[in-house]
């Protein structure tokens, strides 16, 4: 619901130009680009290795491998999201980098310098694939959301 709220609020503040059509397919990128974590576990992205990407890769394609139609498109949608080739992709992608940044936010041991490297590799991963816009919300909500918990 992050990917669909943030695209939505987005869409009505004319940041980016985001259809209808666009927001449908964030919400279908949003619910399957995980689907490979309930075999391999939720690891976070920045401290992921090569070998690890593999066998995510792996369990995806298990996973997705008998079913009866959709497999190419359901494909093709995860592919696009692991490259960050497309806006939709970079929406998921910072939803699910700010995803994690509040669950940083729910645990009351939070050691603030790890999350600020936290913050500065998933902004230069979204810097890397995808819009500029996109990065630089990533650091404004990472920065709101530090500053409550640090005043709360």
């Amino acid at each position: 619901w992050i990917s669909y709220g943030l695209a939505k609020k987005l869409q009505s503040e004319k940041q980016l130009h985001i259809t209808d059509k666009m927001i449908e397919k964030i919400v279908q990128m949003a619910l399957i680009h995980d689907w490979a974590e309930a075999i391999t576990g939720d690891v976070s992205y920045h401290i992921k290795t090569k070998s690890f990407d593999l066998m995510e890769y792996q369990s995806f394609m298990s996973l997705i491998d008998n079913l009866p139609i959709g497999k190419s498109y359901i494909y093709n949608l995860w592919q696009e999201f692991e490259e960050g080739s497309s806006l939709e992709a970079s929406i998921v992608r910072l939803a699910d980098a700010f995803e994690s940044w509040l669950e940083g936010l729910s645990t009351p041991s939070a050691w603030w310098p790890a999350w600020d490297d936290f913050n500065r590799l998933a902004e230069s991963s979204l810097r890397i694939k995808g819009p500029k816009e996109i990065a630089d919300i990533f650091r404004r909500l990472s920065d709101i959301s530090k500053d409550s918990k640090t005043t709360a």
